[in-house]
């Protein structure tokens, strides 16, 4: 059914009003979108410290969380050890968000079971299951304002990953969290897509508005995290090169947004870093930093009392910044995000040469759904050893001035190419990278 659907619509696509012959959608690609236990998808994202909330959401009582498909309880024993367990008590399903928070763990306010962090029922009055019955739990870790949780095989735990950037001292990192009610998928697509710039951020991202009128030159390379866009404009007498990483499976770690594009930039890292984390296979919560250091913000346009629940001090990522009007006649990030149909179809998608990096990244998802179906676990990114893995995410401004002879275009794709050797190239380098790469920048404007 679904072959002769796509037939129809190929078929149609050059007859005038066509509507009635193409008003059937196909469905949605299941194997990448859907999250639930037991799906494809789902079970790769599961072999992944995920974030569920913020530090702050969970205090003294519990707090209901929906995580992956999974209904969940999150709560904080007075020790401030955080545990998360199913949400419904194995007594008789009443929902554990209405337990009180003791010591040794979470009692049901039903029938007074006591349920330990680990899952394991301590109390069970008037019957015999205490310490013969383990409840669901998951294993946590808090880390920087944020509850990761691991909700994959307990035998294929995996240590909880540091990245360069968010482990440097000089950076501060400030949490947030917001829903988009959209899946997972679509929202990693928009971060691989950076042609969207030249045009849906011309409004409100005055660094992009003054240089990237022309389409940057575009390239895209897969890294030991995962993959990178390689975005390339010209700005007056220097050349700027941008990327943005896709660290797998949800992961995005994006450069500065707020460039200085009349000075010389080397190697200025990220001013953002953000798990998509499913909710449900039309939901998602985006948990992750702000970062703030003099390079990525030397204008100090960044502002921290934005930044928390709900809320982040970058233009067009919630649905409460603006009024319907306003963001209809000036759309961003979120309203095209959820304007694609709760679940993107990707059928439907005639994608072109500037959807390299959307392709390429669906690809190394599937690559990696493939991996755990066939071989039941996730391979270890970067590596898998024990220091902060090097990421990619960057600005570079070099003084080079434009060719002649209407050359620029190839100067540009020239420059792209020897910053992105670089800046991969240095992922063994450790401590001293960030130096390195910068002196090796340096020497591309001789």
């Amino acid at each position: 059914m679904e072959n002769h659907q796509h037939k129809i619509h190929e078929q149609t696509q050059l007859v005038p009003f066509c509507g009635y012959l193409s008003r059937d959608t196909p469905s949605e690609d299941v194997e990448l979108t859907h999250v639930g236990p037991g799906t494809p998808a789902g079970e790769y994202l599961r072999r992944f410290w995920q974030p569920i909330a913020m530090s702050s959401e969970i205090g003294n009582r519990p707090v209901t969380v929906k995580i992956l498909g999974e209904a969940l309880v999150a709560f904080r024993i007075p020790s401030g050890e955080v545990g998360l367990v199913h949400q419904h008590c194995p007594h008789r399903g009443a929902s554990l968000e209405y337990g009180i928070v003791e010591e040794q763990g979470l009692r049901c306010a039903y029938h007074g079971w006591l349920i330990a962090q680990s899952g394991a029922v301590l109390e069970s009055p008037s019957s015999h299951w205490a310490c013969r019955l383990v409840h669901g739990a998951y294993p946590v870790h808090e880390y920087h304002g944020l509850v990761f949780a691991y909700m994959g095989p307990p035998e294929q735990k995996p240590r909880f990953p540091l990245y360069d950037t968010t482990e440097d001292p000089g950076t501060k990192l400030v949490p947030f969290s917001f829903t988009t009610p959209c899946n997972w998928l679509q929202i990693g697509d928009n971060g691989m897509d950076p042609i969207h710039a030249s045009y849906l951020h011309m409004i409100g991202y005055p660094q992009f508005g003054a240089v990237w009128t022309e389409v940057p030159e575009l390239d895209f390379r897969e890294t030991p995290l995962g993959m990178v866009y390689v975005a390339t404009a010209r700005a007056g007498d220097r050349v700027w090169v941008r990327s943005n990483d896709a660290i797998l499976p949800n992961i995005s770690q994006s450069a500065s947004n707020w460039v200085n594009h009349d000075s010389k930039n080397f190697f200025s890292r990220a001013s953002m870093f953000r798990w998509k984390t499913p909710v449900d296979d039309g939901t998602t919560l985006q948990l992750g930093w702000r970062m703030f250091n003099e390079e990525v913000d030397p204008d100090g346009h960044g502002d921290e009392s934005r930044i928390g629940k709900d809320s982040i001090d970058v233009i067009g990522q919630t649905v409460d910044e603006r009024e319907y009007e306003e963001r209809q006649a000036m759309p961003s990030d979120y309203d095209i995000l959820i304007s694609q149909r709760r679940i993107a179809v990707h059928k439907l998608e005639h994608v072109g040469a500037a959807d390299r990096g959307v392709v390429m990244l669906r690809r190394l998802i599937r690559k990696g759904i493939e991996q755990v179906r066939n071989e039941g676990f996730a391979a270890p990114l970067g590596g898998g050893g024990n220091m902060p893995l090097a990421t990619y995410a960057h600005d570079t401004l070099l003084d080079i001035p434009p060719a002649c002879n209407g050359h620029d275009r190839g100067l540009l794709r020239e420059v792209a190419c020897a910053v992105s050797d670089a800046v991969i190239g240095s992922a063994d380098a450790g401590a001293g990278r960030s130096a390195g790469v910068k002196k090796t920048l340096r020497s591309l404007e001789t």
